[in-house]
């Protein structure tokens, strides 16, 4: 299992989503690039991927926006 964290900035005038030192984008707003950015960290998920979306906001404020720990039966000993 990996850990997958999508950041959403506002990158050089433009709304963008940060993963693993790739920019995807640009995307309209804030909002919309949220949207994207939880797809993609859902698709992690259904791989049992750790999965979190993370947000700066234009105050350069941050917030968890969205996360997912993984499959946490994978961690079980029986």
């Amino acid at each position: 299992m990996q850990e997958v964290t999508y950041f959403v900035i506002f990158h050089r005038g433009e709304w963008q989503i940060e993963c693993n030192g790739h920019y995807y984008g640009p995307h309209k707003t804030q909002e919309v690039a949220v949207k994207l950015a939880v797809a993609a960290a859902k698709l992690a998920k259904r791989d049992g991927d750790a999965a979190s979306v993370i947000v700066r906001d234009r105050d350069n404020s941050w917030h968890t926006e969205w996360q997912h720990s993984g499959n946490f039966y994978g961690s079980l000993a029986y």
